[in-house]
This record gives structure tokens, C-alpha cells and sequence, in this order.
């Protein structure tokens, strides 16, 4: 399949972990999708609060050569973690909260975990391996002295995922009147570009 410039399409996995389906980073991610909808490309956004995580429990089912990428768990983070796999780009959304991710998407960001073997190994294998990724963020206060961390931990899950990073924007001030603005904007613009072309941009 092509896409409107006559190059593949993709098919995009969007993950938003905020408690609100219509709130900042929802608007955010949505421009993004409409990007990549442009673009003719598959976009299929998953809601973290309509599924139900248990979260790691360090059973290690998961890295026996025989589990394959899946967790021994029954909730709903196999159909995720299916749809990640089935992906060719994945980008996640959610607001900041308390310096890193909402509890609801840490639960399943845990649960990547099985996507990867023999991490930290020269044996190192991920099911996720080449794909690109972005992360989206908002927050209520600034950049600086808040968000350092969560950008280093989104970096190493695509590391340990030996994903491509696509770069990521973090809206600060995401409350305030005329916020998010034209700069982020064209920003979203730069990852949507820096996805369809599957390498690395300086986005901030």
C-alpha cells in the first residue's frame, strides 16, 4: 500500500496513558494522527483507561525461550503488546505525572518488558527491534527541574526496545490560555516526518 507521495504507508500504534480521553494530550496526539492520516497512513489509538493492567509481578515467564513476547498474565496487556508487535511506528501520549508517567500506563509500560529477551545480554532480541518510536507529553508547570526524567526513561524504553527514536515534544504550561501554540505545532509536524521517514530527529 502507498501512500498519498506514492511511498509505504505505515501502520501507527498510538498509545494514550492519560485518565482523560479528551483532555491536553489528547489534542495534542490528535494532531499527530491527523498528520499521519494525511499522509495515508494506518493510525489506531489505543486508551490505556479502557483496558485493564495488572502490572509485572517478577514471575519471568516471559523470558523462557518458549513463552515468545507475552506476558503470563490475564488482562488485557497481550492485545497491547500484539498490536505493538503489528505495528511499524508507536508513539506514546500521556501527561506528566509526579516527574514520569500516569500510574495507569506504568502498569503496562512494565509489562513491555516481555517484548524484550536476554536484555543487558549480547543476546539481546526485542519483537519491537527497528520500529520508531515518539512520545508526546504535557505538563502544568515548566521543562526545566521536571521533565528531565521522564524524557531519560521514554530514551532507555527505546533502547531496551532497540527501537528508532523519533524524537519527542513535552508541552509545558499545557493549562494555560493559547497553550499548546504554533511552535508545537510545527514540532508535531517534524515527528510525524521524522516517523514516515524511520530515523532519529533532534525534536525536543
Amino acid at each position: 500500500m502507498s501512500t498519498n507521495d506514492g511511498k509505504s504507508s505505515m501502520k501507527v500504534l498510538t498509545i494514550l496513558g492519560s485518565p482523560r480521553k479528551r483532555g491536553h494530550t489528547a489534542n495534542i496526539l490528535r494532531w499527530l494522527e491527523e498528520d499521519l492520516e494525511s499522509g495515508g497512513h494506518e493510525v489506531e489509538r489505543v486508551n490505556v483507561v479502557d483496558h485493564k493492567f495488572y502490572g509485572c509481578n517478577e514471575c519471568y515467564q516471559c523470558q523462557k525461550p518458549e513463552s515468545g513476547f507475552e506476558c503470563s498474565q490475564k488482562d488485557d496487556s497481550n492485545l497491547i503488546l500484539g498490536k505493538m508487535i503489528d505495528a511499524d511506528s508507536i508513539v506514546y501520549a500521556a501527561p506528566l505525572f509526579v516527574y514520569s508517567f500516569p500510574g495507569q500506563m506504568k502498569l503496562l509500560i512494565d509489562q513491555m518488558f516481555c517484548l524484550v529477551k536476554a536484555f543487558g545480554t549480547p543476546n539481546h532480541t526485542s519483537a519491537v527491534e527497528g520500529k520508531t518510536f515518539a512520545l508526546l507529553m504535557t505538563c502544568e508547570g515548566p521543562l526545566e527541574h521536571n521533565t528531565e526524567e521522564v524524557v531519560q526513561i521514554y530514551k532507555r524504553m527505546t533502547f531496551m526496545s532497540r527501537g528508532v527514536n523519533a524524537g519527542h515534544l513535552i508541552v509545558p504550561f499545557s493549562g494555560t490560555p493559547g497553550v499548546p501554540g504554533d511552535k508545537d505545532r510545527e514540532k508535531i509536524r517534524e515527528i510525524a516526518g521524522a516517523l514516515e521517514g524511520r530515523q532519529q530527529t533532534n525534536v525536543q
